[in-house]
């Protein structure tokens, strides 16, 4: 018995101890291994980590003599320091050989933002209200005051400021900003107040900022200097960092929230481990896995215009989904100089990046990996308020909607709108699959597409373009569309949404000695991040991005020649005007018989008055005596029709043409005025949103925030046509109709109030080419005499009956 109860007792205590092993040894980390799920944000240090990471050192905490690693030894994650690093620059002189400036980001090795240098063609319109611009900074509030500078994009009056203490120029990363036009700046959005609402472009300022000018030598010895530099106009910024405002539906407090980053990359599947999808709620990660959208990559900037990041999941990391192995995910982002001799040459493919994904196996073992690529964020909202974008099906398209086409020419867009209808439906998930119904389907690219300008992911371009050489078609699994973030209290349609690409899993071999090369998935890319410029576009071969609606072929006809005016004029407006008289020249023969037609109607007018008159209670006589006066005075009730149905796709072509031309954009009426200074906007004379009400003012209510006076002189003209152009009233019905009409013009003024001013220019000349032929027409001189041979006569045979009644009486 004793035997017994010895025997069950070592057992359990041998179980008991076997079982806390295991448990201990599932969940047990190396003794110098930092966390890592753990995330370094802005101003956060890794103890273990250098101060500060440069492109000499950024392996300084590596050691130098240390030996190789043996495959038994545990891999530890290397945290650092997020960190922002340049690519290209934005400097607007000839000197400069890049056509945008790109900031990316350690943390997710991600794009924080791509700004365009030609700021004579590509400003923002979104600042028109705000102050001067400075360059994106990415500001760090600091404890002690101030805001600590991050970044500093080439190109920018930051970069360009001087010093007369400091033999260096610009501003530089780490600075603090301490103090600005003799201002104390307490943080950055104190900062960002003072720029916004006490400067304006072309303003010199004065910038105080504390420098540790030897960080090796004297760490912590500070240097207050100051500059000068020169404020300039705001550039525009294809991607920008995407905050949307939203409104809590019970508390009313608003709040910002910052949407996902431009061009994320993570692991789709590993083996037998993926991301599950769910109804409305799609992980958007490997669930136990490191978030590899929220680490800071390694970084290696290898020259002015080409960046390396790279991150690794260890063995420990990837055991905890049970998988062994071990994986290095790298990514390349290169930015390709324009030749000095085509810099002048709007249409050279300059508005790109090469991208690279590359995801390496450091396991003896082949492992099979599919990984997940997101899309571009917060494109320009410019003209969300009176911008009228267009789908190729029913249906109006947001403000920034996913583009997608095919290499076989398939080509579809995914409005805004029909993405947060989807998300609200509760049977449907939140993701739009971007092939439909269609199969063997291979993309050529996936974007986001904006009123005037586009950032899109291109995929297979050399198989589109039939390049034999191409290698094999980069394949998805899934690709889908879906807002990227919440919808926009605002407006709907300025919500933003973006794309989600899970390629097919491919099988990475392991370490090969005799193939340094054999254990890596190479996956090339390029970023197109420009305007809609068609002959642009078109070196990209992504023609489709660029839609006119149904009259597309006059709008092209059309743009053509306003084009061809502009290189002998050099004005658009004027171009306009004078497109517009080669219209109406050319449509004279028809205009003027229907002028004639009316005029004539006009003129008929009191005797059609007299027949109703005669003909009350007879309307089929009425009708016939009608159209005998028609006939005998050559007059056709509907002869101005066809006129009208001419102008129909003229006008529909036309405005489609000038709301949707790029080179019409920041077009001025006036150069140097700021009044007009967009021709494919409204004219925006005055600001005076902050004094009227909302509903009225705001940017979603009827008129907009600027007071435009071309729609005005517009529909002034409309109604003096109306005037000259509608025949007298015969009878109370007709003389309603017309104050009816009367009253639908301010309604139709209230619609054209917010059209782009170069329409305006359209229907103001055509107004005053009609009001002049009208008046250049002579009267018609009618000769109406009652003939007893009419078919129809004029005098009825009811009162010729009267007298006789008398005799008999």
């Amino acid at each position: 018995m004793e035997r017994r109860n010895l025997f069950t007792f070592v057992f359990l205590s041998f179980t008991i101890y076997m079982t806390f092993q295991m448990i201990r040894n599932a969940d047990e980390e190396p003794v110098d291994a930092p966390d890592p799920n753990q995330v370094v944000e802005q101003g956060e240090k890794d103890p273990k980590a250098a101060d500060e990471i440069g492109p000499e050192d950024n392996n300084a905490d590596a050691k130098p003599d240390e030996e190789p690693r043996n495959d038994d030894e545990e891999v530890v994650a290397k945290l650092v320091d997020r960190k922002f690093l340049t690519l290209g620059s934005i400097d607007p002189t000839e000197s400069n050989p890049y056509r945008m400036g790109v900031v990316v980001d350690t943390k997710g090795a991600s794009i924080r933002s791509i700004e365009l240098s030609d700021q004579k063609r590509f400003t923002s319109t979104e600042h028109r209200e705000l102050g001067g611009y400075l360059g994106k900074l990415a500001l760090e509030d600091v404890t002690t005051g101030g805001c600590k500078v991050q970044v500093v994009l080439p190109g920018t009056p930051a970069f360009k400021a001087t010093s007369p203490q400091s033999t260096e120029t610009g501003l530089q990363p780490g600075d603090i900003i301490t103090t600005l036009d003799n201002v104390m700046v307490n943080d950055r959005e104190h900062f960002q107040s003072i720029i916004d609402d006490s400067t304006k472009p072309n303003q010199s300022v004065t910038i105080i900022v504390d420098r540790v000018i030897d960080r090796k030598a004297a760490p912590t010895k500070i240097t207050s200097l100051t500059f000068t530099c020169t404020l300039g106009k705001h550039p525009l910024a294809v991607i920008s960092q995407s905050i949307t405002t939203v409104e809590d539906e019970k508390t009313g407090v608003k709040k910002d929230v910052v949407n996902p980053a431009a061009f994320l990359t993570t692991l789709s599947s590993v083996v037998s481990k993926s991301i599950s999808k769910s109804i409305h709620v799609g992980e958007k990660e490997i669930p136990n896995l490191p978030s590899l959208f929220e680490r800071n990559w390694e970084w290696k900037e290898i020259s002015e215009n080409e960046v390396h990041f790279e991150t690794t999941l260890t063995p420990s990391e990837l055991k905890k989904i049970g998988i062994d192995g071990h994986l290095k995910l790298v990514k390349k982002y290169q930015i390709k100089p324009v030749p000095l001799d085509k810099r002048d040459d709007p249409s050279y493919p300059g508005y790109d990046l090469n991208y690279t994904i590359e995801i390496h196996n450091e396991s003896p073992d082949p492992i099979k990996v599919g990984y997940r690529q997101q899309g571009p964020t917060g494109l320009p909202l410019e003209g969300w308020w009176f911008a009228n974008k267009i789908a190729r099906d029913w249906g109006g398209a947001g403000i920034r909607d996913v583009v997608w086409e095919s290499t076989k020419g398939n080509y579809s867009m995914f409005t805004v709108s029909a993405l947060l209808d989807r998300l609200e439906d509760e049977d449907k998930d939140a993701q739009t699959p971007l092939y439909g119904g269609l199969k063997d389907t291979t993309t050529k690219y996936v974007g986001v597409d904006a009123q005037y300008f586009n950032c899109s992911l291109l995929v297979n371009k050399q198989l589109a373009e039939g390049d034999a050489l191409a290698k094999n078609p980069i394949n998805f699994y899934n690709a889908t569309a879906e807002p990227f973030g919440p919808e926009d209290s605002l407006k709907k349609t300025r919500t933003d949404c973006s794309f989600t690409l899970d390629t097919l899993p491919d099988e990475i071999p392991g370490i090969d000695p005799d193939d340094p090369t054999a254990n890596i998935l190479t996956h090339e890319y390029q970023i197109f991040a420009g305007p809609k410029d068609p002959a642009l576009l078109a070196s990209y071969g992504m023609e489709k991005l660029e839609y006119y609606g149904w009259f597309s072929y006059v709008s092209v006809a059309l743009l053509w020649v306003l084009h061809l005016l502009y290189s002998v004029i050099g004005n658009y407006g004027i171009a306009i005007i004078l497109l517009t008289v080669m219209v109406r020249g050319a449509m004279t023969p028809m205009s003027r018989k229907q002028a004639k037609n009316m005029l004539l109607q006009q003129a008929l007018a009191p005797e059609l008055k007299k027949i109703r008159e005669m003909y009350k209670d007879e309307m089929e006589k009425q009708h016939a005596a009608q159209q005998a006066l028609f006939k005998k005075h050559n007059f056709n009730p509907i002869g101005g029709c066809g006129v009208m149905f001419l102008q129909l796709p003229i006008f529909l072509g036309l405005y489609r043409a000038l709301a949707v031309d790029i080179h019409l954009r920041q077009a001025p009426l006036i150069p140097g005025i700021d009044w007009c200074s967009n021709l494919a906007a409204p004219d925006q004379l005055w600001y005076w949103q902050a004094h009227l009400p909302a509903y009225l003012a705001g940017g979603t209510g009827w008129l907009g925030p600027y007071l435009n006076i071309l729609p005005l002189f517009t529909i002034v003209l409309f109604l003096i046509q109306q005037k000259l152009f509608t025949p007298p009233a015969t009878d109370e019905n007709m003389k309603m109709q017309q104050q009816v009409m009367t009253f639908m013009m301010f309604f139709i003024g209230i619609m054209f109030f917010k059209v782009p001013a170069g329409l305006c220019l359209y229907f103001i000349t055509s107004s005053l080419w009609g009001i002049v032929e009208r008046k250049l027409l002579p009267k018609p001189k009618l000769n109406i005499k009652i003939d007893p041979s009419d078919s129809v006569p004029v005098t009825p045979r009811k009162p010729k009956a009267k007298p006789q009644k008398k005799k008999k009486k």
